[in-house]
């Protein structure tokens, strides 16, 4: 530790036209938007190749943050594949689903690097938007 008797005195002649700024460094960041279609389940003559689950957020040790926007139906957001999957998420309705309900035209904000699934809960179609903040250009 430097002693006060050990610091070299100054004496500035012209301070006011320093005009000194504090910086702050600033991480590059960018958004990636996206919209998946989830397709219906509780159909009795469900296609083998249907689509009721997508993962929407992959694991992205980049990304900051994320919003995720239930468009058209009431949604389940799982945070895995086998959470997705569960029997419970394969009701018409989720009545009582594994993962968190997404009301349509409702919006989840989270934080992290980790993946999350979309759950469709309906017959038909629906569709989920995501704006994604990532770090980095």
């Amino acid at each position: 530790m430097m002693r006060d008797e050990d610091a070299v005195k100054v004496h500035v002649v012209n301070a006011d036209d320093m005009k000194a700024v504090a910086t702050e460094e600033v991480e590059p960041e960018h958004f990636i938007t996206a919209t998946f279609v989830l397709q219906g389940i509780g159909t009795d003559n469900a296609d083998e190749n249907e689509q009721y689950y997508i993962d929407i957020l992959k694991l992205d040790p980049r990304r900051k943050s994320a919003s995720i926007m239930s468009l058209d139906n009431t949604i389940v957001i799982c945070h895995s594949a086998a959470q997705a999957i569960s029997q419970a998420n394969q009701i018409t309705g989720a009545p009582a689903p594994d993962g968190a309900l997404l009301a349509q035209g409702g919006t989840l904000s989270v934080t992290g690097t980790g993946p999350l699934w979309a759950v469709a809960t309906v017959p038909g179609n629906s569709r989920v938007s995501v704006v994604s903040n990532r770090r980095g250009s």
